[in-house]
């Protein structure tokens, strides 16, 4: 990510329901009081931000020097630790310090063993790998159509919604540290005008490489779709939560 890309990020994605957060940890038996979580890739602090009102002792790793800084220049995450660290090489001061693991929106792209069995090291016995990921839910009309509208600039990336991200699982690594992955989904919705739409297309990974002029195009593409379902200048944008959990053996 560019210092610009970083900025289009943080401004147009999606942020984390914290109560369904709650509800999820609170059913694995994970709750505040000083609950040691390491968050891995965490990029801006859009998940940080969420697990704070938890009362979580959060620590962040994040690879990205332009996201680093955006996550220390919010109010919010002041005295919020944020070390240079990858997912397949974590401090080896870590070794079995975290009640739970969490990744939001990335695991997809570090979905190995390698990044599965350092996760799993920092993850103590009984705690909990928690993988996130906030996806524009489909199964509403107008959102299926501008999903198809940018989608298909994503030919040979290893996308969420793909499911390679789910191969790993199925290996002797992922056998030996955890217990069967479990899937939840929940839906959830966040405020936005067309233009911050627009913003939240710009800011993924492969329509930030596209030319100027076909981005010129996707984006009058996009605007004709939101004038044709006649949406008004502030509305609702349907957001499906997917968490992927597994427990530490």
């Amino acid at each position: 990510f560019t210092a610009q890309s970083t900025e289009e990020y943080e401004r147009a994605r999606p942020s984390y329901p914290t109560n369904e957060l709650k509800c999820f940890f609170s059913a694995l038996g994970i709750e505040g009081g000083g609950t040691r979580v390491l968050e891995v890739a965490a990029g801006t602090g859009k998940l940080t931000r969420a697990l704070l009102p938890l009362d979580f002792n959060v620590t962040c790793v994040e690879p990205s020097p332009d996201m680093r800084k955006a996550f220390r220049a919010h109010t919010a995450l002041q005295g919020i630790p944020i070390g240079d660290a990858t997912a397949e090489s974590l401090p080896c001061e870590y070794t079995a310090a975290f009640d739970a693991v969490v990744v939001g929106q990335a695991f997809h792209w570090f979905a190995t063993e390698d990044a599965l069995t350092e996760m799993g090291r920092c993850t103590r016995p009984g705690g909990v790998l928690a993988l996130l990921w906030n996806l524009e839910d489909g199964g509403v009309e107008w959102v299926s159509e501008l999903r198809a509208l940018y989608e298909q600039y994503d030919e040979g990336i290893p996308q969420f919604r793909l499911g390679k991200w789910r191969d790993v699982w199925d290996t002797p690594v992922a056998a030996e540290l955890f217990e069967p992955l479990q899937v939840t989904v929940a839906r959830h919705s966040t405020t936005v005008s067309k233009e911050l739409v627009w913003d939240r297309v710009k800011s993924k990974s492969y329509i930030t490489v596209l030319g100027e002029a076909e981005r010129a195009s996707l984006r009058d593409q996009i605007m004709a779709l939101l004038e044709r379902h006649r949406l008004p200048d502030q509305f609702e944008f349907p957001v499906e939560l997917t968490i992927a959990a597994a427990i530490r053996k």
